[in-house]
């Protein structure tokens, strides 16, 4: 997982440059870049200290796999010891018997059969160890699969419920950089329609957000099936659906992408 989330990936304010309709205009200027603060960071922030929890209870994970087969080494080891040591038992008492016997028959049958049952102990010793051992690998991985997984959702999760506590309560902060950054990839359109909540149009006139740095001729329409946050621009060519539910399965796609692909 060694991906970096870009930035703008975790913005939850852009849309994805696949969205675009109408490339940018490379020669035009580029817009002033602005600090956001308030509920884009706050959402940002909190994905990326998940994802860096993530991690660190990845590298634990890691860990302590490493010391379990650490510890397997170190049992197989003592198992494989103790069943030379039983051979060497079995050994003498078969040259023990051997004095009564016979010492080169009794030696040799005691020998082969100690040597067998040896063989056949350890043997089953070390494939039980090799069961457990890659049993609980696999429950290890299995654990930290799962726990990304919740990790990613329980951070998009906690990031909107921030976003439309903020919305509910009337901010309409983060509307302006998303319509800055989507007029400019419509740079080339010669009509741009912006449709949005009419609470949030009337929130950026009563607040005298403008938009007179683009060429591009900009019509207003408030449009109640816009949900309050968000915007949808409309072109002759196209449109690009910049609503909450759009941005929010953005971030979520970027961060499946660095857990899963990174």
């Amino acid at each position: 997982m060694s991906k970096v989330i870009k930035a703008a990936q975790l913005r939850v304010l852009v849309t994805d440059d696949s969205d675009v309709i109408i490339p940018s205009n490379n020669s035009e200027p580029q817009l002033q870049k602005k600090e956001y603060h308030g509920t884009v960071l706050e959402a940002t922030n909190l994905i990326q200290e998940a994802r860096e929890e993530a991690n660190s209870i990845r590298q634990q994970a890691e860990q302590e796999a490493a010391e379990i087969l650490e510890n397997a080494k170190a049992q197989a080891e003592a198992l494989l010891a103790e069943a030379y040591e039983e051979l060497e038992t079995i050994t003498l008492q078969a040259k023990e018997q051997g004095w009564t016997q016979g010492f080169d028959e009794g030696l040799a049958e005691g020998s082969a059969r100690g040597l067998a049952e040896a063989e056949l102990k350890t043997k089953e010793l070390l494939e039980n160890l090799d069961r457990l051992v890659k049993g609980a690998v696999q429950q290890r991985t299995n654990a930290l699969a799962q726990l990304e997984h919740d990790f990613l959702k329980m951070s998009v999760i906690i990031a909107e419920k921030i976003i439309r506590k903020k919305l509910s309560e009337g901010d309409i902060s983060w509307l302006e950089p998303t319509i800055q950054e989507c007029m400019a990839n419509l740079s080339l359109a010669d009509r741009v329609t912006i449709r949005l909540h009419p609470k949030a149009y009337e929130a950026m006139l009563e607040a005298g957000i403008k938009f007179n740095d683009f060429r591009t001729n900009i019509t207003w329409e408030p449009d109640e099936a816009v949900e309050f946050g968000g915007c949808i621009f409309e072109t002759e060519a196209g449109r690009i659906d910049a609503c909450l539910e759009t941005r929010l399965n953005s971030v979520k796609n970027a961060l499946e992408e660095a857990v899963y692909h990174g």
